[in-house]
């Protein structure tokens, strides 16, 4: 009897230390997860931190992009990128290929004002007469993106320069593409000989 009762003191105290071990190890889990959750926070953290670091990256980068393209395009205008033909040299609408046509508009806006007044043509910048003159001596209508490859200048900048030339109020007509729907630009005859016929 007296064995039995020892015996079974002995099974409830290894009961309890059963107890203690598993609330010990359930204890230890736990942190272990809080420790796992809080890195997974310190490292989403960290990934805000460089999405927004690659995010600045990117505006800089673009930033770089188009003061390069600006700059290209003030090297084209000075004459140091493109040799300018002499636009006499030049039939209007004569087909013009984009590796050898590069306008002087030194003649070309003389006497512009007979169709728009001479204080708006002074305000052009030069890649703006650049693509006045390209439209003047195109036979076909031309899109953004062929005015870019023309004239080697950012499509983002032709659509800028298009936008102004028609807000100072250059008659340039436009149309889709049925074929590529694209945006193409042209001036009609009339305009076309206004603008050359006093070189």
């Amino acid at each position: 009897m007296v064995w039995w009762l020892f015996s079974k003191r002995s099974v409830h105290k290894k009961v309890d230390d059963l107890q203690l071990k598993i609330a010990d190890s359930f204890k230890n889990l736990k942190n272990d997860m809080n420790g796992t959750v809080q890195w997974i926070e310190h490292l989403n953290s960290k990934t805000d931190t460089h999405h927004d670091k690659i995010k600045g990256l990117e505006r800089h980068l673009n930033n770089i992009e188009n003061a390069f393209y600006e700059f290209k395009e003030n090297l084209s205008v000075q004459g140091t990128v493109q040799p300018f033909m002499n636009v006499h040299t030049v039939e209007p609408n004569q087909d013009i290929k984009a590796e050898n046509w590069h306008p002087d508009r030194s003649d070309l806006f003389m006497n512009v004002h007979t169709f728009m007044n001479v204080h708006t043509v002074e305000k052009l910048t030069p890649s703006e007469r650049n693509i006045i003159a390209l439209l003047v001596y195109s036979k076909e209508p031309l899109s953004y993106s062929e005015i870019s490859q023309k004239l080697g200048i950012n499509e983002v900048t032709i659509r800028r320069h298009v936008s102004d030339i028609k807000r100072m109020g250059f008659k340039m007509n436009e149309k889709v593409s049925v074929r590529s729907r694209k945006k193409l630009f042209f001036f009609d005859e009339r305009v076309k000989k206004e603008i050359v016929s006093k070189k």
